[in-house]
């Protein structure tokens, strides 16, 4: 299902927490907050703020 990118809290090169929130994506008129899976550092953000992203894109690279 597409969503709409509300917000970005993160870029790259950014030290992240497991946990800690990356981006929120609105669907069907529902906020969702996409989390960290692991610590690490952001290598690639392919998102900003209203761009519109489908089930298998990748947002957010860490290592």
């Amino acid at each position: 299902m597409p969503g709409l990118v509300k917000s970005v809290n993160c870029k790259v090169g950014d030290q992240i927490m497991e946990g800690e929130e990356l981006c929120v994506v609105e669907a069907m008129k529902m906020q969702n907050s996409l989390v960290a899976a692991m610590t690490g550092e952001i290598k690639v953000v392919n998102i900003e703020p209203g761009s519109t992203v489908s089930e298998d894109d990748v947002l957010v690279e860490f290592v």
